[in-house]
């Protein structure tokens, strides 16, 4: 059965008004997600981070440390958060107009992602995460529909059973020992292909690199990002601004500790990547509850305490600017990717394998400063970024309407 075109609903028409404390969130994460990414970009996920032990020194060691322990895995879960929370916006949109149309309608916006995921995973970034988000909302449609305290419960039933395997994994992990992985060996051959010229050697290999991300990127992220997935969608039906107002006071009262909470669990177990505390079988607990742990809690920090700050108005200017950011975030991943390619494939200016976690974050910053101008000048003529206008247009199969 072939879907009928489906019409713009009024309250989805580009004169909607747009929750600028969420964009700004938005576009907060979207430069943590460069920050983790720029690791990926310059030297390779089947390497295990071992390009990082050819150029030592202290600032790389402490900006490796300070992107682990702050970014790794923390904003990852804030983009699933946002992303369940528009996919129950949009489900009060068309609860309102034609809802039989909504799955129709999802199904089609997912898969126009799925397609942009597999082409940006296969050509430019092997660390893709829109294939992950495509997946996870085909999948779960019919969760829209559920009371925000079933989604509250399932959330903590998946947190817990993800927790649990952890600690499987860990205790198995300190039990029989790790595998011993040649990791300079595979990370001088990946070094030596994509610091190549030859185009069509560098995409094969992208391929292969992908196929395995993709593999590992699932296991890892599933469970966790699903979680936040759930909290979004629970967050979108009961109304993000409402829930700021009025629980203002007793986030505010609970934010710090439970930032310095998350914080420290993400530091124990750098502590005992360095062997200041054994990894033993008296020890292997530690590694399981740090990430759990200490990530979801600074992920549900960055939420909380980021959109108090953009929503309460008090810095006007720095929410206009993630703002813009955050409203072309699809756009903006996708071009980050792009520059990136640039800068470290060898038919570009060949920097991979060669550059520091030091220099990849000072990168970070000038590329985010730019996105962040060319993002405003774009939304000064045009409503949504150009890959948000296309996939607005594939998804409903509406008449041509002018992006300006």
């Amino acid at each position: 059965m072939v879907p009928p075109p489906l019409p713009l609903p009024a309250s989805l028409t580009p004169t909607d008004r747009r929750l600028d404390h969420l964009d700004a969130l938005r576009g907060f994460a979207l430069f943590g997600i460069l920050l983790v990414n720029m690791h990926g970009f310059k030297s390779s996920f089947v390497s295990w981070s071992a390009t990082e032990a050819y150029l030592p020194g202290i600032l790389n060691l402490l900006a490796i440390q300070l992107i682990d322990v702050f970014a790794t895995g923390k904003f990852v879960s804030v983009f699933s958060f946002l992303f369940g929370l528009g996919l129950a916006q949009q489900w009060q949109h068309w609860s309102g107009t034609r809802p039989s149309l909504f799955r129709w309608f999802i199904l089609r916006r997912m898969s126009v992602l799925l397609i942009l995921g597999v082409l940006h995973g296969m050509v430019l970034w092997c660390g893709d995460i829109l294939t992950f988000y495509a997946v996870m909302g085909m999948t779960t449609i019919f969760l829209v529909r559920r009371r925000t305290l079933t989604l509250l419960v399932l959330a903590a039933v998946v947190f817990l059973l993800h927790s649990g395997l952890l600690l499987l994994g860990s205790y198995l992990e300190a039990t029989y020992g790790e595998m011993n992985h040649n990791w300079r060996e595979t990370a001088d051959a990946w070094v030596e292909c994509y610091q190549s010229d030859d185009f069509w050697w560098i995409t094969s290999s992208r391929i292969d690199e992908w196929k395995y991300a993709i593999e590992s990127l699932f296991l890892s992220l599933s469970f966790h990002s699903f979680v936040f997935f759930l909290l979004g969608m629970a967050a979108g039906k009961a109304g993000p601004s409402q829930l700021l107002e009025r629980h203002e006071s007793l986030l505010r009262k609970w934010l710090p500790p439970t930032l310095l909470t998350g914080i420290a669990l993400s530091v124990l177990g750098k502590v005992q990547d360095f062997g200041w505390l054994p990894f033993s079988e008296q020890m292997w607990w530690l590694r399981a509850v740090q990430y759990p742990g200490g990530t979801t809690l600074m992920a549900l920090c960055y939420i909380t305490g980021g959109a108090l700050v953009f929503h309460s108005g008090r810095w006007p200017h720095i929410t206009r600017w993630l703002s813009a950011a955050g409203r072309m975030s699809l756009s903006n991943y996708l071009f980050q990717s792009i520059v990136a390619n640039v800068i470290f494939m060898g038919w570009g200016f060949g920097l991979y394998g060669r550059t520091t976690a030091y220099s990849g974050s000072v990168i970070c910053v000038a590329l985010f400063t730019g996105q962040v101008a060319l993002s405003q000048l774009w939304l000064r003529r045009f409503r949504n970024g150009p890959v948000e206008y296309l996939w607005r247009k594939l998804a409903y199969r509406a008449k041509k309407e002018s992006a300006a």
